[in-house]
């Protein structure tokens, strides 16, 4: 408990100094402008590589400064440390206190070849009490014209987990980590069309290969995106797998919508991840699902506020209303400061050891440094 108590007053203290530097800090010219102008005053010179946002897995993994080693490789990188501690409310009035703190860094190297053939690679070890290295990605990719083909271990194309916050949405039970198989066609100048084929494991998988489709619309200006897919077996599932509760004799498919609306200050981002049958448990039946709206306001270049509000069903130990204010700042060229808070309430009673537990409410909070190189 000490432990405990000593971590949140360095929180506490820490983020008072915070306040008073953002302050200050708002007083100041925008670094965007900033660059701006030196760009127009200074054509030839090479651009600044200089930290920025990242909102879904797929960014994080492209994170870093991206800096060439050769003519056709590219190294980039990304440190975070975070923090999170969250309270949770019995309903008869205990509570249960549980804190940790990760730290992981990402290595990433982008090959291009020739025009039509590159190769990306992204290795993760991360620290949580315990130490974990994972090849998050290492594909190859051929592209001819409009047909494009990947190989290797991949993300599945299936959602795209948009946030603005340290604390991933609920919604990320659907992220997929397979070797895979993916064709890619574009439709049209705006529209994308992606279908692959996915290794499945496991006892009741019988060997055979997954699969999934997903569709992509992006405006010609960038600011809208609207996309939706479907994939035969949740079983799958980074979060599903391995999970005997979960052990279906038949595939548990699923389908995913989202979208992303960009304003001059703000972006709107919207997302559902839902199951179309149920999981069926020793118990019970479950079908997951959760619904994830995100608002974004970007005051400069270098600093965002972000708001969410979410839904889920089916998730064990997760809340089913969960809502929470983000503040992230970018200092510098490398450095990335977040601060989350979350608030959700639980309605459906959750399960520990076999014994039926109620709470009220659970209120998180999470802090992270992010560095990239």
């Amino acid at each position: 408990m000490n432990s405990i108590l000593s971590r949140v007053s360095l929180v506490h203290g820490f983020t008072g100094s915070f306040l008073v530097g953002l302050i200050i800090y708002l007083n100041a010219p925008s670094k965007m402008i900033a660059d701006e102008i030196s760009a127009r005053e200074n054509p030839l010179e090479e651009p600044v590589r200089q930290a920025k946002f990242y909102r879904s897995p797929e960014e994080r993994r492209e994170a870093g400064l991206g800096t060439p080693i050769t003519g056709w490789l590219t190294f980039y990188g990304l440190f975070e440390a975070e923090y999170e501690y969250s309270k949770i409310k019995y309903k008869d009035g205990g509570t249960l206190n549980e804190d940790f703190d990760t730290e992981a860094i990402q290595i990433g190297l982008e090959a291009e070849f020739t025009e039509w053939l590159f190769a990306e690679f992204v290795l993760e070890v991360e620290y949580d009490r315990k130490q974990r290295t994972l090849l998050d990605e290492g594909l190859i990719a051929l592209e001819f014209d409009t047909w494009a083909l990947k190989a290797g271990i991949q993300n599945l194309d299936f959602g795209e987990y948009y946030s603005h916050f340290v604390t991933g949405p609920l919604l990320e039970f659907g992220e997929t980590r397979k070797w895979t198989l993916t064709g890619e066609k574009e439709l049209s100048e705006f529209t994308d069309l992606m279908a692959y084929t996915f290794e499945s494991e496991g006892m009741f998988a019988g060997g055979d290969l997954g699969w999934g489709v997903a569709l992509e619309w992006v405006s010609e200006d960038e600011s809208i995106r609207v996309g939706s897919g479907y994939m035969s077996d949740l079983r799958q599932s980074d979060d599903f797998f391995g999970e005997e509760d979960y052990a279906n004799p038949t595939r548990v498919p699923g389908w995913n919508m989202f979208a992303l609306v960009g304003f001059d200050s703000f972006e709107l981002t919207a997302e559902v991840v839902a199951a179309t049958s149920h999981f069926q448990m020793e118990d019970n039946r479950m079908r997951p699902r959760s619904y994830n709206l995100e608002l974004a306001y970007f005051l400069n270049y270098d600093f965002q506020i972000a708001t969410r509000l979410e839904y889920s069903k089916d998730l064990v130990d997760e809340p089913e209303w969960q809502s929470g204010l983000s503040i992230t700042w970018l200092l510098g060229n490398h450095l990335i400061l977040s601060f989350d808070y979350l608030h959700g309430s639980f309605e459906s009673p959750q399960f520990f050891e076999e014994e039926e537990v109620y709470f009220t409410h659970r209120n998180l909070i999470a802090a992270q440094v992010g560095f990239e190189f």
